[in-house]
């Protein structure tokens, strides 16, 4: 799947990438209603590490008491950060 193609029907706005985050920005969806979803898209040129893929989740959250999901695209691939035990 093409990075851009996804979510498309939230119609992702551009982002820029937190600072410390190492991944290239695709774009930011956001659902409806209230306490929204943020889906971070992100597309990286290889396999994102925990650490890296971690230290952008929370750059992003910067504190905000909002459910946030991190998408990396590499090659085939997907890489998720979210909340967990929640």
């Amino acid at each position: 799947m093409d990075p851009s193609e996804f979510l498309s029907s939230l119609a992702p706005r551009s982002v820029a990438m937190p600072k410390g985050c190492a991944f290239e920005p695709v774009g930011l969806a956001i659902g409806q209603g209230n306490n929204q979803l943020e889906v971070l898209i992100a597309k990286s040129s290889s396999r994102p590490n925990d650490t890296n893929m971690l230290a952008c989740w929370k750059a992003r959250l910067n504190r905000r008491a909002i459910p946030l999901l991190v998408v990396v695209f590499y090659g085939e691939k997907v890489a998720l950060c979210g909340a967990s035990g929640e």
